[in-house]
């Protein structure tokens, strides 16, 4: 009965954490993805022409900074999700070694 529980105790031990990764990379992804509609959103400009004289203006600028907010704070979250994992796995191989 011992020897099942410790094989099942093992193998828990060993399962990575795809959830963290998961986290991490979605992190990553939309945080970049985000970056970089906040930086084109603030920088498009459109240009009007009334009579002889074109006028430039920017309608979406106003989205931009919270664009830009939501992207750093998604590439954070993916940072600290990455640390999360990494952590789980050192734990897991510090635990391996001490009992073999």
């Amino acid at each position: 009965m011992d020897k099942n529980l410790n094989e099942n105790q093992d193998k828990k031990r060993h399962v990575r954490h795809p959830d963290w990764r998961l986290i991490s990379s979605f992190g990553y992804v939309f945080g970049l993805l985000f970056l970089i509609i906040g930086i084109y959103v603030y920088l498009y400009y459109k240009t009007t022409w009334i009579g002889q004289l074109g006028l430039a203006f920017q309608p979406y600028q106003n989205y931009a900074i919270p664009i830009l907010i939501i992207g750093i704070a998604l590439l954070i979250i993916g940072f600290i999700a990455e640390n999360r994992d990494r952590k789980k796995i050192k734990s897991v191989k510090n635990n391996n070694r001490q009992q073999t």
